[in-house]
């Protein structure tokens, strides 16, 4: 008789846990307390308008073509991608609608760094080079893989190399070394936010992001995000995962170390093995009895928490000309913003904000005529936000898109919404709100982050972006199978 998996949460590291274990023989089931699947890599259709209500960045995709692979698949078949060119466009000056198109085509992105500062190129072309190698020696060999103690990290080829490359100082510290002009500096950084911290409190390593993002490139499966999401689904269900809408997870029970049964609002579930892919700080603290959990309140507390983001969604009936799939418009108070986020949490006073606007892309995302926008504001977690608060920055973003764009835009919305922290705590379980999880600072990557198997109860694993390998949908598609095969190595009677 089949071995049986309980799965907490349909987000990505979820489904993806599923799909293996399933494929392996294992009768598996996902419970979500949302009424859709996919956790934040989700999509709304409302008054016409299609969102994806999270991530908006396709980046890396060969990961995502390694999970299907595993299943005799590949994306294609279950959604079309296209590579987007330019990659991004960047506003970089206040009160004005100048900007700046990063190209897919890696010679002219070459030449637009050499024209912001002589010699800025070959700078660019070596640490491309290097993140290159990063990556690389990332996916061969620890991305892929359990932690047990601070002895896994050791590897003589990383650390002679390693060293060699600076990887242990901070992406801050190589990047102000390599480069003296400011906007050269943004462009090289701002991949940063992604991974949940400052370019000050980021090991170097991560100068892989300059790979991925100027050479790898930015893609969009048409229809949205939400597709790949739709795609795990669909492998999930043809493998035989069934899914379990609408229901929360009240209680984890536990007997002798053992997860005995899991206790929801609608019935109780025994399982063999035990998947939490919800907010990892959520299932120690309120789904776990306070002798089960793996780290105490007082380790959480000492966490670093990611951003959060203020949200918006709007819809608009007309079509504007001067903006980009995605768009950033890079605020003159750089560093104070950052400082807000990481350092003195508050409201920042002049933010940075991203927006994306898929119709530009993929007509089907909105009316005829109109046009779907996302914009994010960065926001420290843990801040007390109320309707002000809202209005403060859905105007502020509204004056600032309309400063960008040199359009009307307030008095042509037809739909609009706004989430913040109080949204990703009420339908997320979202540890202080936060959009990304735990920061991926050098203490808070590979060993040093929450482990993928519990510590105290021997059935009970963890994927997600609180877990390894990190932030990001490559990243937690890679902890579902990482758990997998911690589940499949486990001898339990």
């Amino acid at each position: 008789m089949s071995k049986k998996v309980i799965i907490i949460g349909s987000g990505l590291g979820g489904m993806s846990a599923a799909c293996y274990l399933a494929r392996d023989g294992y009768s598996v089931k996902i419970l979500e307390k949302n009424e859709t699947y996919g956790g934040r890599v989700s999509i709304q259709n409302i008054a016409g308008f299609r969102f994806d209500l999270g991530p908006s960045f396709y980046w890396m995709p060969s990961i995502f073509e390694s999970f299907f692979s595993d299943f005799g698949k590949s994306s294609k078949d279950y959604y079309k991608l296209v590579r987007l060119d330019p990659s991004y466009r960047i506003f970089m000056n206040n009160s004005n609608t100048e900007y700046l198109d990063i190209p897919a085509n890696i010679d002219e992105l070459y030449k637009i760094f050499e024209n912001l500062e002589n010699g800025s190129s070959i700078k660019l072309k070596k640490l491309i080079s290097e993140g290159k190698f990063m990556l690389e020696i990332a996916l061969d060999k620890f991305l892929y893989r359990d932690y047990k103690s601070i002895l896994d990290l050791i590897d003589k080829d990383l650390i002679v190399k390693g060293l060699k490359l600076q990887v242990y100082k901070s992406l801050q510290t190589i990047i102000s070394k390599n480069f003296k002009n400011e906007d050269v500096r943004k462009l090289v950084t701002w991949q940063s936010l992604f991974l949940g911290a400052s370019p000050k409190n980021l090991p170097a390593l991560y100068i892989f992001m300059l790979y991925v993002d100027f050479v790898l490139g930015t893609w969009y499966p048409k229809g949205g995000i939400g597709e790949l999401s739709k795609a795990l689904y669909t492998l999930a269900i043809e493998l035989g995962v069934t899914f379990e809408f609408n229901t929360e997870v009240r209680h984890i029970e536990t007997k002798d170390s053992f997860a005995k049964e899991v206790i929801t609002d609608k019935e109780n579930f025994k399982s063999d093995f035990i998947v939490a892919n919800a907010d990892y700080h959520f299932v120690e603290t309120k789904l776990l009895n306070l002798e089960d959990a793996s780290y105490t309140e007082k380790y959480w507390q000492k966490r670093t928490v990611a951003p959060s983001s203020i949200l918006i969604y709007l819809g608009i009936n007309k079509k504007l000309s001067n903006l980009s799939h995605h768009n950033y418009y890079f605020s003159n108070t750089w560093e104070n913003h950052f400082d807000s986020l990481f350092n003195n949490p508050r409201w920042p006073e002049d933010p940075s904000i991203y927006f994306s606007m898929t119709s530009k892309t993929d007509r089907s995302t909105a009316l005829f005529g109109m046009e779907n926008i996302f914009a994010l504001i960065p926001v420290a977690s843990n801040l007390n936000d109320d309707d002000s608060i809202r209005d403060f920055y859905f105007n502020y973003a509204i004056d600032k898109l309309e400063e960008i764009s040199g359009e009307k835009i307030r008095d042509f919305i037809v739909y609009k919404n706004i989430r913040t922290h109080r949204d990703q705590i009420k339908i997320y379980n979202s540890f202080q709100g936060t959009c990304f999880g735990l920061a991926q600072t050098l203490f808070q990557t590979a060993n040093f982050r929450p482990k993928n198997r519990s510590k105290k109860i021997k059935n009970l694993f963890y994927s997600g972006h609180f877990t390894h390998p990190g932030i990001g949908m490559p990243m937690v598609i890679i902890s579902g199978k990482v758990v997998a095969n911690l589940i499949k190595k486990q001898n339990i009677k």
